[in-house]
């Protein structure tokens, strides 16, 4: 008696992303682990170009909370895992087609697998890279700038703001190089400081 047909690859496999909607109880660790991952990245790598070890100054909520102050993080976190897929459903349609064993490869399993850490690593260079570019906007005074004042004293000082945690303000003096960590509770208050806009010169008044 001849056994009967598999019938596992007429089967259609079930999404991975369904796997984890049907299942909240793990979907929401998930997305704990993924928001701290992201935000750990991106702090180490934003404050680096401050030279300010931020591991040293947050607590976990902190990088909990990283990701979603910045909506962008998450724009490339999504439009980087849609590619992804879109093209591992592409490659998957591929391998059950007749193809050249030339561009076999594209069809593969092993493509797919690989295809998802080149994702992962995607996503890291974009974090990394949009790190840099807020870090260099604020070292060179394009950023927020903040007026401190202590509790002790009433003294201030200004700088250019570069970020917050849960206890402390990062400030980085562009005349100087210099960045740093004020605790809250060591100040009276923080204001924003408005530069005033100069007035436009009238070129047709000047002599």
């Amino acid at each position: 008696m001849s056994a009967a047909p598999s019938t596992e690859s007429a089967e259609p496999r079930v999404s991975y992303w369904l796997h984890w909607l049907r299942r909240p109880g793990l979907a929401l660790p998930a997305l704990y682990v993924l928001s701290s991952t992201i935000g750990m990245l991106f702090y180490w790598a934003y404050f680096r170009r401050f030279g300010i070890d931020i591991l040293a100054y947050i607590d976990p909520t902190d990088l909990l909370l990283a990701s979603f102050r910045r909506p962008t993080v998450w724009l490339i976190l999504v439009l980087s895992i849609l590619a992804v897929h879109l093209d591992n459903l592409s490659s998957a349609r591929y391998g059950r087609r007749p193809h050249s064993r030339w561009t076999a490869w594209y069809g593969s399993a092993t493509y797919r697998r690989a295809n998802v850490l080149i994702g992962v690593a995607m996503i890291g260079g974009f974090l990394v890279l949009l790190a840099h570019v807020s870090g260099e906007r604020v070292r060179e005074g394009r950023g927020d700038r903040v007026q401190l004042t202590f509790a002790e004293d009433g003294s201030q000082t200004e700088g250019q703001l570069i970020g917050t945690s849960s206890r402390f303000i990062f400030v980085h003096e562009v005349a100087t190089g210099r960045s740093m960590a004020y605790p809250f509770e060591a100040l009276r208050s923080v204001e924003t400081v408005v530069s005033a806009t100069p007035e436009p010169v009238d070129n047709d008044a000047m002599p």
